[in-house]
């Protein structure tokens, strides 16, 4: 489709009036140098590894408002530039440690609204450069302890408008590096001590948003 545009860095698909929902393999295999390739706003539901072989040199892939359900395994793997991931607006109802395997460069993830009611133990730890992911508006209920684990860089993690109603004591203690947090808009009633205790978590956070819906708060644990 786009063969002998070898010098193509930027690519814009967008679905306003296209409404694309599979992408034949290989199609880009030729396109090394691009850079930026919008999909958003169409229908595709499932990304596999040959869809988007080729794009070695990718830094940005924007996915948001498809009908995603499934990113296969190692789909993304050879993205190695790959640094900014917008995801949101999909269907994907678990993130799983072979969705993100191999993305050792991407520190961007947007994940939002995308009816996420699980994230595996080390579901992020294949992109352990990661700063920063969105997962508002989902149906996470419970932060556990190894949900977040593996990625000691992320800075920026947005958990507000989910369903939580607990955090476990040190879910977050992988992550030294964080710096803002959003909890805001969960149904969460007791903070336990622990789970921002710095002896448990050594994360020096500056910025920590919580607005909870008062009748659903309760007691936060002194």
């Amino acid at each position: 489709m786009f063969s002998g545009l070898i010098n193509l860095q930027i690519l814009d698909l967008s679905g306003y009036r296209n409404y694309i929902y599979t992408i034949q393999n290989y199609s880009f295999i030729e396109n090394t140098e691009l850079r930026k390739l919008y999909l958003q706003y169409n229908a595709f539901s499932v990304i596999t590894k040959p869809m988007l072989a080729g794009l070695i040199n990718l830094y940005e892939l924007h996915l948001r408002k498809n009908q995603i359900k499934v990113i296969e395994h190692d789909s993304l793997e050879d993205k190695k530039a790959l640094v900014y991931l917008r995801l949101g607006y999909n269907k994907l109802s678990i993130i799983n440690t072979a969705m993100f395997s191999g993305h050792i460069q991407v520190q961007k993830m947007e994940l939002g609204n995308c009816k996420i009611s699980n994230i595996e133990d080390y579901g992020f730890s294949g992109a352990p450069n990661i700063k920063w992911i969105s997962l508002s508006n989902n149906r996470l209920t419970i932060i556990k302890q190894n949900m977040f684990a593996g990625i000691a860089k992320l800075q920026r993690l947005e958990l507000g408008n989910n369903l939580l109603q607990e955090i476990e004591p040190g879910s977050l203690r992988d992550n030294i590096a964080l710096i803002h947090l959003k909890l805001e808009n969960n149904f969460l009633e007791t903070l336990e001590k622990s789970v921002f205790d710095p002896e448990q978590h050594p994360t020096k956070i500056n910025y920590f948003r919580v607005r909870f819906f008062p009748q659903f708060l309760r007691q936060v644990q002194p």
